[in-house]
């Protein structure tokens, strides 16, 4: 998933040399990528990442094809 790339490169960047509201950015981002977005969309299912997908390019075709 892309959260746990951006949670990597989050804890490999040098945040201990930041300021404090850096760091307790950075904290707040590490925090939120650990924890998946998901939606409940009651006739799709559990509406994440690769249903959107799904969903955001069919109707990309039914715009433009």
């Amino acid at each position: 998933m892309r959260t746990l790339t951006t949670a990597n490169a989050v804890y490999a960047s040098n945040w201990h040399k930041a300021d404090a509201r850096t760091m307790k950015d950075l904290a707040f981002v590490l925090s939120r990528c650990q924890k998946p977005i998901r939606f409940d969309s009651l006739p799709l299912g559990i509406l994440d990442y690769p249903l959107f997908l799904m969903v955001r390019n069919s109707l990309l075709q039914d715009i433009f094809y």
